[in-house]
């Protein structure tokens, strides 16, 4: 159990540092662009992960997808 919960905690932890770095690339203007190829990054992507930080392309090439 204690395995479990330090993984979930993990897992937490990284989500928030996304969700911070999220932040930031509003204020800087360069969210929803995808930080590889530069292209808008689809609403419907957004939406379902608001921190996503690259296209789905370009997250299914560095997933080797």
């Amino acid at each position: 159990e204690q395995e479990v919960t330090l993984g979930l905690m993990e897992g937490e932890g990284e989500e928030l540092k996304q969700i911070a770095e999220a932040f930031e690339r509003i204020q800087d203007g360069s969210y929803g662009l995808c930080e590889t190829c530069r292209k808008k990054i689809p609403k419907e992507r957004l939406k379902a992960i608001p921190y996503a930080r690259l296209c789905v392309v370009c997250k299914g090439k560095e997933e080797g997808v």
